[in-house]
């Protein structure tokens, strides 16, 4: 027999946002909750939060730019000015 479990102390924000979560996903709290326990003892996430989906691509490619990750905003708007630039032409 499953064992139950209670969880106290849960923020009203993130009981709210589990319940619309699992509502979603066409879950109850419960099989939303087991789901998130499987995925943690998996190494799908941590205490701290889920994995990065996007950790797998980091370093694919070289920029040949050596401070993008200081300056990533400033390459951003570049990019997008260039992009606004060549739909006016």
């Amino acid at each position: 027999m499953p064992e139950k479990v209670f969880i106290r102390n849960i923020p009203d924000d993130l009981w709210r946002a589990l319940k619309a979560r699992a509502n979603l996903d066409g879950l109850t709290v419960s099989e939303a909750v087991q789901e998130a326990i499987q995925g943690f003892l998996a190494g799908h996430g941590s205490a701290r939060g889920t994995a990065d989906p996007w950790g797998s691509i980091i370093g694919l490619g070289a920029s040949g730019v050596a401070d993008v990750a200081e300056r990533h905003d400033h390459y951003l708007a570049e990019a997008v000015d260039a992009g606004q630039r060549s739909r006016k032409q």
